[in-house]
């Protein structure tokens, strides 16, 4: 019992910690990625296209979650600490990164997939609130502190690269400056690695737990990955944001305002996610999921007939619109989740490993959509209307079938 009055007093808990890791580490390497893509790949292939490559080989670190069921397999009775295994490794990895020669495609292909997938390996097991000490200490708002540490970790990474663009010029980020990014992250595994000396019962966890990160795609899970689904939307804004630094630079004119993700959409969607949050638990969840979803439709049908893309005006009512159903969206996820099941857990995992894999196959397409083809307004809300249309009738699907059991 003393143990778990110890953890209540917690503020900030390791998965806490690992969240603004995640984003501290997808803010810097995106943010570089120009500057990268030209110091490996700019003898082999175009400029646009190498970026297209190198954002992909980034969001290996989000691709990778989904499967973590198979290699979590043999760490059954893993003898050695896997708290330090993943930080020494991926100190490994990262160093790795900042010997890797110019002009070196096949190395700089083989480092970079190996950071970005112990990466993402290493957030699988860390970003989640699974490695509580004990689950029925959880607050029931870790939703809200995950992402806006998470959020957190992207600011201070545009911050520091923002800073690095200052010290040095674009030629001397080309020419392998860039790697002085990497530092940092380093510094943060390194730390972590010798101050956190409570971490012995992650090797417990994953011996019993394991089972969490594999699928059997039953209805259950079918039914929690579509109504998180909206989540995407939030997330795509968030990398499109740390991407503002050079996409407009490279994306066809018609699409360079549609491209600036501001700090004003930032601040909106984190004022609407932490006042609703708050404001929807006075609420069964059924009446602000439904109420959510279904306004998004008519919003989003309504915009769909009447948009254009003549006006600055348009553009601010999509970005604006896109904004408010961002911070709805990761207000409502999980809104009356039992955080003491496990069957909360297992869904939890799952739903957002599912939903990274997909995030990681879409943002290269949104790039290369951005830097070839015009995109009209009009699509964007179609294909949210569609979005929201799937999302409420997979749920009053399941509320059918629930009720006729």
């Amino acid at each position: 019992m003393k143990k778990v009055n110890e953890v209540k007093k917690r503020v900030i808990s390791r998965s806490d910690i690992n969240s603004f890791f995640d984003g501290l580490d997808i803010s810097i390497f995106l943010n570089l990625s120009p500057f990268i893509s030209i110091y490996l790949f700019e003898d082999f292939v175009d400029l646009n296209l190498s970026i297209i490559l190198i954002t992909s080989l980034i969001f290996l670190s989000f691709t990778v979650r989904f499967f973590s069921g198979i290699v979590f397999e043999y760490f059954d009775n893993f003898k050695h600490n896997i708290y330090k295994f993943f930080c020494i490794y991926l100190i490994v990895s990262y160093g790795l990164m900042l010997l890797l020669p110019g002009s070196s495609l096949f190395l700089g292909f083989i480092f970079i997939c190996l950071n970005r997938i112990l990466v993402g390996y290493n957030n699988t097991i860390f970003f989640s609130p699974l490695l509580e000490n004990n689950s029925r200490t959880m607050s029931q708002f870790f939703n809200v502190k995950l992402w806006l540490f998470f959020l957190t970790g992207i600011l201070i990474g545009l911050s520091f690269c923002k800073i690095l663009n200052q010290v040095y010029s674009n030629a001397q980020l080309i020419n392998g400056f860039w790697k002085v990014g990497i530092i940092p992250l380093i510094i943060f595994i390194l730390v972590k690695f010798l101050f956190d000396k409570n971490n012995r019962q992650i090797n417990d966890f994953l011996n019993s737990e394991n089972k969490i990160f594999k699928y059997d795609f039953g209805f259950n899970d079918l039914k929690d990955f579509f109504n998180s689904i909206s989540l995407l939307l939030p997330l795509i804004i968030f990398l499109l944001f740390i991407t503002n630094s050079w996409l407009s630079s490279f994306v066809i004119p018609e699409n360079k305002q549609l491209s600036e993700i501001s700090y004003v959409n930032i601040i909106l969607i984190v004022l609407v996610f932490i006042c609703s949050n708050f404001i929807f638990r006075l609420f069964k969840r059924f009446l602000p999921f439904n109420v959510v979803n279904i306004s998004a439709i008519l919003v989003f049908l309504t915009l769909f007939l009447v948009s254009n893309n003549v006006t600055s005006y348009s553009l601010d009512l999509l970005k604006f619109t896109i904004s408010v159903f961002s911070g709805l969206s990761l207000a409502i996820f999980n809104l009356d989740a039992k955080i003491n099941s496990n069957s909360f857990n297992n869904s939890y995992t799952r739903t957002l490993n599912i939903l990274f894999l997909i995030l990681s196959l879409i943002m290269p397409i949104i790039i290369y959509y951005l830097l070839f083809n015009s995109i009209h307004y009009q699509n964007i809300y179609l294909i949210l209307l569609v979005l929201y249309m799937i999302i409420i009738s997979v749920h009053f699907l399941s509320n059918k079938l629930k009720k006729s059991d």
